[in-house]
């Protein structure tokens, strides 16, 4: 087996964590290649021929890698040095004893659904989320909401999210959106900061097309998992879900709702 190793160098406890990784890999037998944040912003990027890849942070650190391993079919496994982690599957003090499972193939893989979003010919693959939101120096945006081209609702907002039940516990969620189950087929569509009475989150089938079409002038980015990938004036933003997945290794524990449970208890302490 070969493995990849992707690292949030800026998190407190990075080096100490993948010292111990790459030291439990080699222990064991495991050829690893370091995947740099550098190498992944060059347009020409290319992930190298590896089994799987640890992604050594928060969640985060896993959408800013997913697409890339989703391209290649390549299983990630997430390790929890940041602060929430939905996204990641294990902590730093299991590293030594999870390793050994994985050689034996001891766990699952779990496919996450993906949303495409086409502009200029290319296209642009998220985990969580396609955000359409105003610009800092415009009013708010007024949208038109089309599902499969009929016309669903108006908004007079600040933006709007697309969302995958993978990112149904993120943007979408902080923004009054539904949480969904990731075995769900299907994916949110979430108004931000909406100026109605009337406004409300919808689920929609996975089969689903979606456009957003801003009626009046203002300025608008488009960000996909978080990095704008457009800045203009308005246009008609599609999106659907992409015949691409993603692919995270589980272990035996692993349970959505007992995650849930803990991590937004988590999410929501506050030290005083």
């Amino acid at each position: 087996m070969k493995a990849g190793i992707f690292v949030n160098t800026l998190k407190e406890n990075a080096k100490e964590t993948t010292e111990k990784l790459i030291s439990c890999l080699t222990a064991n037998g495991v050829e690893y290649s370091l995947v740099l944040d550098d190498d992944i912003k060059n347009a020409d990027f290319s992930m190298p021929e590896i089994d799987l890849l640890f992604a050594l942070g928060g969640d985060g650190t896993v959408l800013r890698i997913a697409k890339h391993c989703a391209l290649k079919d390549i299983p990630i496994v997430g390790i929890n040095i940041g602060t929430v982690g939905f996204l990641t599957e294990i902590e730093p003090n299991e590293i030594n004893s999870v390793i050994p499972l994985l050689l034996q193939n001891k766990y699952d893989v779990e496919k996450r659904s993906m949303l495409e979003f086409v502009d200029d010919n290319k296209s642009y693959l998220a985990l969580n989320d396609v955000v359409v939101s105003k610009t800092n120096d415009s009013r708010l945006l007024l949208l038109d909401l089309y599902i499969n081209d009929e016309i669903v609702d108006k908004y007079y907002c600040d933006g709007f999210i697309v969302s995958t039940p993978t990112g149904s516990t993120a943007y979408s969620l902080s923004a009054g959106g539904a949480i969904i189950s990731p075995q769900t087929e299907a994916f949110a569509l979430t108004p931000i900061n909406s100026h109605s009475l009337h406004s409300r989150p919808i689920v929609v089938d996975n089969k689903e097309i979606v456009s957003i079409n801003p009626s009046n002038l203002s300025n608008i980015n488009v960000m996909v998992d978080g990095e704008v990938v457009y800045t203009g004036k308005a246009k008609s933003i599609k999106v659907k879900q992409s015949n691409i997945t993603a692919t995270f290794i589980r272990l035996d524990k692993h349970n959505f709702y007992n995650k849930l449970l803990k991590k937004l208890n988590k999410w929501s302490v506050v030290d005083l």
